[in-house]
């Protein structure tokens, strides 16, 4: 998809990601929004089914507030690796309403992203899923 971060192109021959912060910088704003939108469905999720309030969790990651509208870049990734970290079930499952978002994550999650052909047929569910499980140490597959 033109002008769409695509995690395989960074010209690495190891599938190495990107900087996050730089990939959030020079992803294309609906692709941002997309992010900004998954972050806002996995906060809200989680005040609606754990009773966690936004805010708080905002603060554990780091990040000064809920507004997913009023993060820069940087509070971006910071947010999305503490909510994949802790909650990447949830992230897993708001994750499946926001295709563009799904095409950024590896790239904010790091990980082993080597560009296998299998992991390309799997789609991003698979490759999130396969992201998450390695950022928790697990063998989770999406």
């Amino acid at each position: 998809m033109p002008g769409v971060i695509d995690p395989w192109a960074n010209g690495g021959s190891g599938g190495e990601a990107a900087d996050p912060q730089i990939a959030v910088q020079q992803a294309p704003p609906e692709q941002v929004d997309e992010q900004r939108g998954l972050l806002g469905g996995v906060l809200e999720m989680l005040q609606n089914q754990m009773g966690l309030n936004p805010q708080q969790v905002a603060q554990e990651a780091g990040v000064g507030t809920a507004n997913v509208s009023a993060l820069g870049s940087g509070d971006l990734v910071q947010l999305t690796l503490h909510l994949a970290r802790t909650h990447p079930e949830i992230v897993m499952a708001v994750a499946q309403r926001f295709p563009l978002a799904q095409q950024l994550l590896p790239l904010i999650l790091g990980g082993n992203l080597g560009a296998s052909q299998q992991t390309r047929q799997d789609g991003a569910g698979g490759l999130i899923g396969s992201v998450l499980g390695g950022l928790l140490g697990g063998n989770r597959q999406g």
